[in-house]
C-alpha cells in the first residue's frame, strides 16, 4: 500500500497544532533535537499500561489493540475492543469501504470496537478530541461503521471521558482534506510560528526560517486575524509593516494653542 496515500495519527495530531510540523514529519525531515519527543514517549510508555488496567471493570474484560492487530484479535464479540488512536492510519485510497483482503471477523460486531486515546496530561483540549475522531474515521475504513463515541483516558486519576464523534467529524474531515491538499501541492504550507513552538523539536529550524523571511508571526502579540488583514494589504514582513507606522500626534499645550 502506498504510504503517500496514508495519514498516521502522529501527522494528523501535528497538523492540528501546526501544519508545518505535520509537513516536516510527513516528508521525514529530521528534527534538530528529540527532547520533547523522547519525554512524551517516556511518559506515555509509563502511563498507558496503568491506564489500561483502569479500564477493566469487574468481570467484564476489555481487550486493547493496536490498529495493526484489528484483523487478528477479534475473537470475542461480547467485550469491547479498544483500539489505540496513536496507532491508527487513515488511507486516502479507501474513504468509504473496507480494506481489501483484511476484513475483521464476523464474530465481532463493529459497535464493540472503540477508539481510545490515553493522555497523561490533566487538561485535554480540542486537538485530543479531534485525534479520537480521527481514530474513529480510520476504524470506519476497516469495519465499515463509524463509531458513535470514543474514549479519552486522561490525567493522574485516569479519568474517563466519552467523546461524541458526531460533534467533531466535520472539523476532522476538514483537517484530513487540508492534509491531502498539502500532500498534492508542491509547496509546503506557510510557515507560522505559534504557541506550540515552545514544545516542538522543530522550533529552532522554524524560527531561523521565520527570521530569515522577516515573518510577521515573529510578533507574538499579533493574532492570526491581524496577520490575515495585513496579508490582504500586501504586508507579509515586519519591515513592510514598519513602513506604515505613524506616530501619534502630540497634544497641543495651552501655550501653543494661544500662539
Amino acid at each position: 500500500m502506498n504510504a503517500s496515500n496514508q495519514i498516521s495519527a502522529a501527522v494528523f495530531s501535528a497538523f492540528v497544532k501546526c501544519p508545518t510540523k505535520a509537513h516536516l514529519l510527513a516528508i521525514g525531515e529530521p528534527a534538530p533535537g528529540a527532547f520533547f519527543v523522547d519525554i512524551e514517549a517516556r511518559i506515555s510508555s509509563m502511563y498507558k499500561p496503568v491506564a489500561k488496567r483502569q479500564l477493566h471493570s469487574g468481570a467484564k474484560v476489555a481487550e486493547f489493540l493496536e490498529f495493526g492487530q484489528l484483523w487478528c484479535s477479534l475473537d470475542d464479540g461480547t467485550i469491547p475492543h479498544y483500539v489505540d488512536c496513536d496507532t491508527v492510519v487513515y488511507d486516502f485510497a479507501l474513504p468509504q469501504r473496507r480494506r481489501e483482503g483484511r476484513q475483521p471477523q464476523k464474530s465481532s460486531p463493529s459497535g464493540n470496537v472503540v477508539p481510545v486515546l490515553f493522555l497523561p496530561w490533566d487538561k485535554p483540549n480540542l486537538s485530543d478530541n479531534l485525534l479520537v475522531c480521527f481514530g474513529a474515521l480510520a476504524l470506519s475504513q476497516a469495519i465499515g461503521t463509524l463509531a458513535d463515541t470514543g474514549t479519552l483516558i486522561y490525567g493522574d486519576g485516569y479519568r474517563r471521558r466519552s467523546v461524541r464523534i458526531g460533534d467533531h467529524v466535520v472539523r476532522t474531515r476538514q483537517a484530513i482534506e487540508a492534509i491531502r491538499a498539502t500532500r498534492s501541492s508542491r509547496e509546503p504550507p506557510p510557515l507560522v510560528l505559534n504557541r506550540h513552538c515552545a514544545v516542538c523539536d522543530f522550533q529552532p529550524m522554524c524560527r531561523a526560517l521565520a527570521i530569515e523571511h522577516d515573518d510577521l508571526s515573529l510578533l507574538t502579540a499579533m493574532t492570526a486575524k491581524e496577520r490575515t488583514k495585513c496579508n490582504a494589504k500586501g504586508i507579509f514582513t515586519i519591515t513592510q509593516m514598519s513602513y506604515g507606522y505613524r506616530p501619534r500626534r502630540r497634544k497641543r499645550t495651552g501655550a501653543c494653542q494661544r500662539l
